[in-house]
């Protein structure tokens, strides 16, 4: 056999191994995959796995032509994911520490939920249409995030989050920080967050300081905080209704200090 021969050969069986691959471990049919000769994958719609028997993909995917969607995995990587989608990235229930590896664009929302073992979003997509994250314990920050959302940003009972460093540039549509019990302040936020065209919820929180930053923070709506602490709910009013009537930064923390709330005037 020529070498030549040879190779050929060896990469029909390595072809031939991916389509399987593909064909028992997503929702694929044969015309939906292409494999190339340097054996990169197109796959002309979405990429849809809900099987727990592997940890990364066997190929590199030259395309993907709609949304990816990993739910119920063992994977530990997105090594191999191309550079953009026009779809959505999904990830529920995988065992996925960080998003390094995949899309650095996509079209649509980024939703994370229930990944147990992420801890950093470190390779998320700087600009998506929506982000949600929630039931992710080891979850910091929000460090590596996107910076521009054009929709809500909600980020919902991930119990370990500390701190808001990280949290997008622009927000198009309503932030949502609920059921985080251990986030105890907004410290810095406006050193991030420069514009947010909707409201602010933070219910479900136990802040104790520091949310005077949110007096920077251009376009806000309006604030809610149910199932909190009735001084950090005075305090959202204060600040909102001094926003509405003009008042400066120092005239806010003056009426924050005047009502003993003092410890919610910082940045």
């Amino acid at each position: 056999m020529t070498f030549k021969k040879f190779i050929q050969e060896s990469s029909s069986s390595k072809a031939e191994t991916i389509k399987r691959f593909l064909l028992s471990n997503c929702n694929l049919v044969e015309s939906e995959i292409e494999i190339h000769e340097d054996l990169t994958v197109t796959i002309h719609g979405d990429l849809i796995s809900e099987r727990e028997n592997f940890t990364r993909f066997p190929c590199a995917f030259r395309a993907i032509e709609g949304s990816i969607s990993l739910s119920h995995c063992q994977i530990k990587t997105l090594i191999g994911m191309p550079k953009s989608i026009p779809g959505d990235l999904l990830l529920y229930n995988t065992k996925l520490v960080d998003l390094e590896y995949g899309p650095e664009e996509i079209g649509g929302e980024l939703k994370l939920t229930a990944n147990q073992q992420m801890v950093s979003l470190k390779g998320a997509p700087r600009v998506v249409q929506k982000l949600s994250i929630a039931d992710s314990e080891k979850l910091r920050s929000l460090e590596g995030g996107p910076k521009t959302i054009n929709g809500t940003c909600k980020v919902d009972t991930c119990e370990g989050l500390q701190s808001i460093d990280g949290i997008a540039e622009t927000i198009e549509g309503n932030l949502l920080l609920t059921n985080c019990r251990e986030l105890e302040s907004l410290k810095g936020i406006h050193k991030n967050l420069k514009h947010c065209s909707g409201k602010i919820n933070v219910s479900g929180t136990r802040l104790k300081s520091h949310i005077m930053g949110l007096f920077f923070v251009k376009g806000i709506k309006g604030f809610e905080y149910n199932f909190g602490t009735g001084k950090a709910s005075k305090a959202f009013d204060i600040i909102f209704k001094a926003i509405k009537d003009g008042k400066d930064q120092l005239e806010c923390q003056d009426l924050l200090i005047d009502a003993n709330l003092e410890s919610f005037a910082g940045l």
